[in-house]
């Protein structure tokens, strides 16, 4: 490999190793800044309006100021609403607990992870009942609308009475297992006008997903139906702990054939994507909540909470009957294998962020090295040592490019104090130069692009592999051995990156060096920047890096090894004056 070949190749891994340093450190502000928004937000915050007073007065006496008696109660209200209840629904993966307030979501924990205490992981923070999520925001837009009795409705007042509601369930609990495969919650609410608001939610076991469909009774006709939103607030757990450029809130939206992120800042109060789509989801690095419209399409509804968080949602239709196909709600983990089985590409919500080979390319190659590192673990039930294995079985599927690579470097050193004699002698005859060179190197079969076009060819496979160990759920609290308990996050005692530099360091000295001494000794301090970079890398990935170090040191020391007597015996050739 030339000179400049070399530096390019040198430069692109500086970029993208650089570029996720800063994305860790952006993350970082990013969580500071919103922590302070978060805090501001909270003291601007308008006090809750008290509940108002009712007394009941006598005939003859004058009624008080600011109290209301029971003749001027609206028949729609009550003077002792039922009180709140939680019902909980569990199954196989998850327990999930709905409040009776408004209808609404409360509480979602999934059994098969924990967060850094141990407990079983809550997926929504605990929150204030106006931001719990499945909000019902009914949308008046065109006609007039009118209750079943002839009085006008006023959605906008309707919203404020039904997401303060107590709602009646239809069961305190519901308990899921594999011989009871699913189950109904019914929630309802009867405004005292006549018109009714019934939550209707469908459960699975071994899912985490189900369905929610809504349903509207007691208004008069409305040909199109009428339109309502299902928003799921900016209400998400995020483990403010974790570096990283996806350790926030992401939204993505996918329209069936592309996904597209949605940013707080382009958002300046409310965003309706008017163009369906096929769902529309909130995650973090490793969990998402997705809204899925059914076997149809729908738009999506964006609303700016604070400046760094997005509020999702989607719009339907409901009516005096039930709608033709249901909404899904997903909130969980984001598992490729499980996502995939919806059939409307989920398994998008993982974001792999900017791929220099193109986002198909590297699903793509990232796929098949999953299902190799998933089939290794189940047999060593470790995923360290799964890394090892994956990592010695690219080794050796690329052990021919590496070895070309290699061999073709040892010519051109051997060559180097001919190509100097060279250009010293035609330094003045650039064309002369170029024949002498290029008859050099047919000559002793050297090609100077020989050594990097066989790393070229390995970049997409160790970039597919790069995102698989930054992204993939399954190293998350995985443990290897002795201090290493979470392969996802970064070594707390900086072993591995040091070890990773220190071979990294051999594997430079092995190395055929050419060209400028001065360059080689700028090459030495690569293992220094790397180590440096890589320090609050995942530990797999770093793992990965060093098992790979080793093997290409055991690599070079026997091709050398077999080489060494191979180019004395090629005479240098002469030029051909």
């Amino acid at each position: 490999m030339d000179k400049r070949a070399l530096v390019a190749v040198i430069l692109s891994m500086l970029v993208l190793l650089i570029w996720g340093y800063f994305e860790q450190k952006k993350g970082q502000e990013r969580q500071i800044l919103q922590k302070k928004l978060e805090m501001e937000v909270e003291k601007e915050r308008v006090p809750e309006v008290e509940p108002e007073k009712f007394e009941v007065r006598g005939e003859g006496q004058e009624k008080r100021p600011g109290i209301k008696t029971l003749t001027d109660i609206p028949s729609y209200m009550s003077l002792e609403p039922p009180p709140v209840k939680e019902i909980v629904v569990e199954n196989d993966l998850a327990t999930i607990t709905f409040t009776t307030l408004g209808g609404r979501l409360k509480s979602y924990v999934l059994k098969e992870y924990k967060d850094r205490d141990g407990n079983n992981l809550e997926m929504i923070p605990e929150l204030e009942y106006r931001d719990m999520p499945l909000a019902l925001d009914l949308r008046q837009e065109g006609g007039k609308l009118t209750t079943s009795d002839g009085r006008e409705f006023n959605a906008t007042l309707f919203n404020s009475r039904v997401n303060r509601a107590v709602y009646e369930a239809s069961t305190p609990r519901i308990f899921l297992s594999s011989s009871r495969g699913d189950a109904k919650l019914s929630m309802s609410y009867h405004d005292g006008t006549g018109v009714k608001v019934i939550k209707e939610f469908t459960f699975f076991n071994d899912t985490y997903s189900f369905d929610v469909d809504v349903r509207l009774e007691g208004l008069a006709r409305y040909p199109q139906g009428i339109p309502y939103q299902l928003t799921w607030g900016s209400a998400l757990s995020e483990d403010k702990k974790r570096r990283g450029r996806q350790a926030g809130i992401q939204v993505l939206t996918f329209d069936g054939k592309k996904t597209k992120k949605r940013k707080a800042k382009k958002i300046k109060d409310v965003m309706v994507i008017t163009e369906p789509v096929r769902w529309v989801s909130a995650g973090t690095k490793y969990f998402v909540v997705a809204l899925l419209p059914g076997d149809t399409e729908a738009p999506a509804a964006l609303r700016r909470v604070i400046p760094d968080k997005i509020a999702i949602g989607m719009r339907f239709n409901a009516g005096d009957r039930k709608a033709g196909t249901s909404p899904s709600l997903y909130v969980g983990p984001k598992e490729s294998k499980r996502l995939a089985r919806y059939g409307l590409s989920l398994e998008k919500v993982i974001d792999y962020g900017w791929t220099p080979f193109g986002e198909t390319a590297t699903r793509g190659l990232a796929k098949p090295l999953m299902a190799i590192l998933r089939w290794f673990y189940s047999f060593t039930h470790n995923y360290g040592l799964a890394i090892i294995l994956l990592t010695m079985v690219i080794k050796v599927a690329f052990y021919p490019l590496t070895q070309k690579s290699f061999i073709s470097m040892q010519r051109m050193q051997v060559l180097q104090p001919k190509v100097k004699a060279l250009q010293e002698r035609y330094r003045n005859d650039r064309q002369r130069l170029n024949q002498e060179m290029m008859h050099l190197y047919r000559t002793h079969k050297a090609n100077p692009m020989g050594g990097c076009l066989p790393m070229l060819a390995q970049l997409p496979i160790f970039y597919a592999l790069y995102v698989v160990l930054m992204y993939s759920i399954e190293l998350r609290q995985a443990p290897f051995i002795w201090w290493i308990k979470d392969l996802s996050d970064y070594d707390p005692y900086f072993v591995t990156p040091i070890l990773m530099g220190v071979t990294m360091f051999f594997q430079q000295k092995m190395s055929p060096t050419m060209g400028d001494p001065r360059q080689a000794k700028m090459m030495l301090m690569m293992p220094v920047i790397f180590t440096i970079m890589f320090i609050y890398f995942p530990v797999g990935l770093v793992i990965y890096w060093l098992i790979n170090n080793l093997l290409t040191i055991v690599q070079q020391f026997f091709i050398k090894k077999k080489m060494a007597v191979a180019p004395a015996k090629q005479p240098i050739a002469e030029s051909r004056d």
